[in-house]
């Protein structure tokens, strides 16, 4: 046989080997459950992780250095104890922060704070450190106790009504003082690595914007308490990292399919089920893949809007839409093997548009000092925004001007807030359950 026919017919040979061989492995591969098919991802998903820096294992979360005992807020928080305040007790503080309160609605709130006279020392003694580390045992996941959480959330309250009953008492300094002792809590959860602090940094700081627009009003004809009010306005200027709220995430999702795999939870949104048809290891590291391939693209998202959180919720939205498109059915089901990621991936997202409202109300404080320094130089109030002298902070929501009118007396000040709507400064919910329109300030 001449050499010419015999190569032709070796290379023949060799392709329709070379397609045999490709058509059985993908035959396999589609015999394959989805299961198995995620579950061997899993090496690939881990090293890319690892590559982009993602945290992985509970010791990532280990603050370093560690902050020594003496420098440590955290010791001190741990030792407060609010169980005596009620959820009663709590109603009251809430009416004193409010416009106007009655003379006995200040007395009932004064009752309550000399209740929690122990706890406010306590925090008071702990705004003076500058470190906080609450020694998280980490690699107890979803079973890692956060105590502290709920009580500094309720202290914050106290904090607030405090203030609001010592400015209205004439104790501006006084006032500032506590809310300063509120800006320092919001400072040291900003060292927790998950992303419940992080929210509870928003409530709290929330909790502390109204006993200081208040205290602004209050005083506006004192440039001496403007500008203490102003310096301690500022201690609430740490950055909310959402990037490093959400390293814990991934750490804690690892440990849920640890527990998994090694029979620690029983049952996990069906899961139990499928282990009649796969083994429990192949079930986990399916679960593992794809949220560690949700995470990545979370983390990129993040880190693409750096600085800006309507940019960080506007690219972690994107991932979460092109998410729902994977791992959905047409019909709304979720697809098999996705059942994992279907419970945590809409709850991430919407944190950046609350980081979104926090900064909001950042810079209509701001704003609302560079309005009162305006009226002491002239008399009255802009017309616009425009004719400040100072930096214009736009609405973080928009980009655009913060809205304003203004008569020179009075003025109205506002962001168009999460859902994104000019509502004129109307902050009114339509109807209980409705999403909150306009974050509003106003004088007086």
């Amino acid at each position: 046989m001449p050499d010419k026919r015999r190569k032709r017919l070796f290379t023949y040979l060799l392709m329709a080997l070379t397609a045999a061989v490709f058509g059985l492995a993908c035959c396999f591969n589609l015999a394959r459950s989805p299961y198995e098919r995620a579950a061997a991802s899993l090496p690939a998903e881990l090293k890319a992780a690892k590559a982009e820096g993602l945290a992985l294992t509970p010791e990532d979360l280990i603050q370093t250095p560690r902050v020594a005992d003496e420098r440590n807020a955290a010791l001190l928080y741990q030792q407060i104890n609010l169980a005596n305040i009620t959820s009663t007790d709590e109603d009251v503080l809430t009416a004193v922060r409010k416009p106007h309160p009655t003379p006995a609605q200040r007395k009932a709130a004064s009752a309550v704070i000399l209740k929690a006279a122990p706890a406010l020392l306590l925090a008071e003694k702990a705004a003076d450190l500058p470190g906080c580390d609450f020694h998280r045992n980490w690699a107890l996941g979803p079973d890692l106790p956060l105590p502290e959480y709920g009580v500094l959330r309720k202290l914050a309250r106290v904090l607030a009504a405090k203030a609001a009953i010592q400015a209205d008492s004439g104790y501006p300094e006084e006032a500032l003082r506590s809310i300063r002792i509120g800006a320092c809590i919001t400072y040291h959860l900003g060292d927790e690595p998950i992303l419940i602090p992080l929210l509870v940094r928003i409530a709290i700081e929330a909790i502390m914007d109204q006993p200081m627009r208040h205290l602004m009003c209050r005083y506006a004809d004192r440039p001496d308490i403007l500008r203490l009010a102003a310096q301690t306005n500022r201690a609430f200027d740490r950055e909310l990292d959402l990037e490093r709220a959400m390293r814990g995430e991934v750490v804690m999702c690892r440990i849920v399919t640890k527990m998994l795999r090694t029979g620690e939870v029983d049952d996990f949104y069906g899961y139990k089920q499928r282990l009649l048809l796969l083994p429990r290891r192949t079930v986990a590291d399916a679960y593992e893949a794809h949220s560690i391939s949700f995470w990545r693209r979370n983390f990129a998202a993040l880190r693409s809007g750096r600085l800006d959180s309507m940019a960080q919720y506007q690219a972690m939205l994107a991932v979460s839409i092109n998410e729902d498109a994977r791992s959905l059915n047409k019909t709304g089901t979720t697809k098999p093997s996705y059942e994992m990621e279907a419970i945590v991936s809409p709850f991430f997202y919407s944190s950046a548009l609350r980081a979104t409202s926090n900064e909001a109300r950042r810079r209509l404080r701001k704003t609302m000092f560079a309005l009162f320094g305006y009226r002491q130089s002239r008399g009255r109030f802009p017309v616009r925004l425009a004719d400040l002298s100072t930096i214009q902070l736009p609405d973080p929501f928009t980009g655009k001007p913060l809205g304003y009118r203004s008569n020179g007396k009075t003025f109205t000040l506002y962001s168009v807030g999460e859902n994104l709507i000019d509502d004129g400064g109307s902050s009114k919910r339509p109807k209980k359950g409705d999403q909150p329109l306009d974050i509003v300030a106003t004088y007086p």
